[in-house]
């Protein structure tokens, strides 16, 4: 099956929501993760629910600067805005 990504719309709405939220000074973080779909985005490797442990973490270390990341934690690719 071919790498098909997000439509053209579910993009530029994305991108418009993040001009958005930097238009008024909102503590954001988007990332667009290339050739992604609803249906595969939490997927990272074999590990079916990457995205979400990477994403908690994420947010644990926010609440927990010094908190160190087990290094089993997936990184998804990020294409550059």
């Amino acid at each position: 099956m071919p790498d098909v990504g997000p439509s053209p719309r579910i993009r530029g709405a994305a991108r418009k929501l993040e001009q958005a939220m930097r238009s008024v000074g909102a503590k954001t973080d988007f990332r667009y993760l290339p050739g992604r779909t609803h249906g595969a985005l939490y997927a990272i490797g074999d590990d079916r629910r990457g995205l979400s442990r990477t994403i908690a973490w994420e947010m644990y270390r926010v609440a927990r600067p010094d908190a160190r990341v087990p290094a089993g934690v997936p990184q998804p690719e990020v294409e550059l805005a």
